[in-house]
C-alpha cells in the first residue's frame, strides 16, 4: 500500500450513544448494513494479511448514512 486516506467520522459507540439520548432506534436493515460492511472490511483486511487486533465500537467509524 503506497498511501491511504482516512476520513474520520464518529465512532459507533458515540453514534449509538447519541441515538439512545435522542430516543431513536437503528432500523434492522441498517443494523444488517453495518454488520455486513464490518464483515466485508475484516475479510478484506485478512485477504491482505492484516489483522485488526483491537476491534471494539470505538474503532468502528460510521458516517451518518451507516457507511
Amino acid at each position: 500500500m503506497d498511501a491511504f486516506k482516512l476520513t474520520v467520522h464518529e465512532s459507533s459507540r458515540q453514534f449509538i450513544k447519541e441515538m439512545s439520548v435522542k430516543g431513536t432506534e437503528i432500523k434492522v436493515e441498517n443494523a444488517w448494513k453495518i454488520t455486513g460492511q464490518l464483515g466485508l472490511s475484516l475479510y478484506q483486511l485478512h485477504q491482505n494479511d492484516i489483522i485488526h487486533a483491537d476491534l471494539k465500537p470505538e474503532n468502528v467509524l460510521l458516517t451518518k448514512d451507516y457507511q
